[in-house]
């Protein structure tokens, strides 16, 4: 597709990353048709723009824009309030802690409604709408009245299926246009920097570990050796593979088992072998 502006790339790294990391948030529907809440996808998007805004370099995301032009991208205004209220203080991940915690003052949660309308619309009436070239040739399409972005089913399984391309393949591509965009003032390596600088989730398995420090008899998973005072809590789908830290993926393990098993991924005789104590 011509691309004049960085929002059809913003939109499949977002149903790529939903289809690895939030596959349950997808909604099949008769006639082979899977539904995405928009509301994901603005979440997404929120998390990518955001350093890219806050750049000290102005970086442009479509054709024409600069620091004083008349038509910036649409939610360039509100999402750099929503910043300049964050700095000093954290940033985008304090920004989404707080969020998701239901610490936002009135004013900073009616700007971050009024900042994800503006997503939501940008979402649906640009990129899903013109998506394979538009008109009768769209190969999405918006829901309004289940407010989610339609996409055929095999559509969806490509996307769960090659999902980790996708997203380095559209980062990559996301930090060539927007090169051009700045007519090679801005550097790909510099938009890539950005791309890849939000709010990951961190390698982080306390609350696991915590509640199976609790427990008095615990074996390890792989192995089944006792286990006494010292343990550590193994990522069963790889931390690197799929950035998950839901209580499932989370098992104690002997260090040495750990440190053996590092990136890898567990073997179905294994999992067979464990069942009880998983």
């Amino acid at each position: 597709d011509k691309k004049d502006a960085t929002y059809k790339l913003a939109l499949f790294r977002a149903l790529a990353e939903i289809a690895q990391s939030s596959y349950n948030l997808a909604r099949y529907a008769p006639g082979s048709r899977v539904l995405i809440p928009i509301e994901a996808i603005a979440e997404k998007w929120l998390q990518y723009y955001w350093p890219l805004l806050d750049h000290d370099t102005f970086i442009p995301q479509k054709q024409g824009e600069t620091v004083q032009c008349s038509k910036p991208i649409v939610f360039r205004r509100d999402m750099a309030a929503l910043i300049r209220n964050w700095k000093g203080q954290g940033g985008l991940r304090a920004f989404l802690a707080a969020s998701r915690s239901g610490a936002l003052s009135p004013a900073t949660a009616a700007l971050l409604d009024r900042l994800m309308s503006n997503l939501k619309q940008t979402i649906w009436t640009m990129p899903v709408r013109h998506a394979g070239g538009g008109k009768g040739n769209s190969i999405l399409q918006y829901d309004q009245g289940e407010k989610a972005v339609v996409m055929s089913a095999g559509m969806w399984r490509e996307l769960s299926l090659t999902g980790s391309w996708i997203q380095d393949a559209t980062v990559l591509r996301w930090a060539e246009l927007t090169a051009r965009l700045s007519k090679d003032r801005i550097k790909p390596s510099t938009v890539i920097d950005c791309l890849l600088s939000g709010a990951e989730p961190d390698r982080d398995a306390q609350v696991a570990k915590a509640f199976y420090r609790s427990l008095a008899d615990k074996h390890c998973t792989w192995t089944d050796q006792p286990i006494r005072d010292r343990f550590d809590v193994d990522h069963v789908i790889p931390f690197v593979l799929w950035r998950n830290n839901d209580l499932w993926n989370l098992l104690p393990v002997v260090s040495s088992v750990n440190n053996q098993k590092r990136d890898k991924l567990p073997t179905q005789r294994a999992l067979r072998w464990g069942k009880e104590r998983i």
